[in-house]
């Protein structure tokens, strides 16, 4: 999940002092953050998503009786200093059959965050028996705007101790920004490096010489396997993709979207 979040430009600059957050919940019995391999030192932050109490949702009759944005509705809430180190967010849920069943939310490093944890309310959709039960949240704030480097999430869910084929996660960058990841995949029995490619527009280019990477579009994936050839190139969006000697090339839709696919 990656998400691109900017505050809009007053007439003399941006808002000062703007932040941004990211919150992801799921049914569960715990969430636990880890900080390269180790617990993240959380402490009790009744008053972090307390600011906007007293700012009214809307200006509506009904909304009136609403607060601004919901955040009071978490309870249990702790905090982290912020870092630019890698988190791993891993939610438990033991109710749901004979094993647990784990769902891990992986954060790269090179992006300044502050994670905090927080209870929130019950969702009715949820299985049984978590219908009733608070839902275990998290919630990633940037300093500033998080467009240039945006949030980015990768999720894996995982049952009993067959443990989780995501090994790391690195984030693409160039002189502009963020580019895409590097997502490093062992399923036991194969290991494949995976490059996402994410570009703001249909018409911008992306072009990594160390690599080997050349690529005109918005979205597209290379897998690579543990010998470092190229075993599927997927154009989601774009018009040209290149890995090393290997190259793919989309046709225009009625709609204005390009896609293609091919495994070698």
């Amino acid at each position: 999940d990656i998400f691109r979040a900017k505050a809009k430009k007053r007439k003399f600059g941006t808002y000062k002092g703007q932040y941004h957050d990211y919150i992801y919940h799921n049914i569960g019995d715990s969430v636990a953050v880890t900080s390269e391999g180790q617990p993240l030192a959380l402490k009790l932050d009744a008053r972090r998503f307390k600011n906007n109490d007293d700012l009214p949702w809307g200006t509506s009759k009904q909304n009136k009786q609403y607060m601004h944005p919901g955040w009071h509705f978490f309870d249990e809430v702790k905090s982290s200093e912020s870092s630019s180190n890698q988190y791993e967010v891993t939610f438990t849920a033991n109710q749901l059959g004979q094993q647990p069943i784990y769902m891990k939310a992986i954060s790269p490093s090179n992006n300044v965050l502050e994670i905090a944890t927080a209870m929130a309310p019950p969702s009715v959709g949820a299985s049984t028996p978590y219908q009733n039960m608070a839902l275990p949240t998290f919630a990633a704030r940037i300093q500033g705007d998080a467009w240039a480097n945006p949030f980015v999430f990768v999720y894996e869910s995982s049952t009993g101790d067959e443990g989780f084929a995501v090994k790391s996660v690195e984030r693409l960058m160039d002189k502009r920004g963020f580019k895409g990841l590097k997502i490093n995949v062992d399923t036991g029995t194969k290991q494949l490096t995976q490059y996402v490619i994410l570009n703001n527009k249909l018409e911008s280019n992306y072009n990594n010489d160390e690599i080997g990477i050349s690529f005109k579009g918005r979205f597209a994936i290379i897998s690579v396997d543990e010998k470092t050839q190229a075993s599927e190139l997927y154009i989601g969006q774009g018009q040209e993709l290149k890995y090393k000697s290997k190259r793919i090339t989309a046709s225009a839709k009625e709609n204005g979207s390009m896609a293609e696919f091919k495994a070698f």
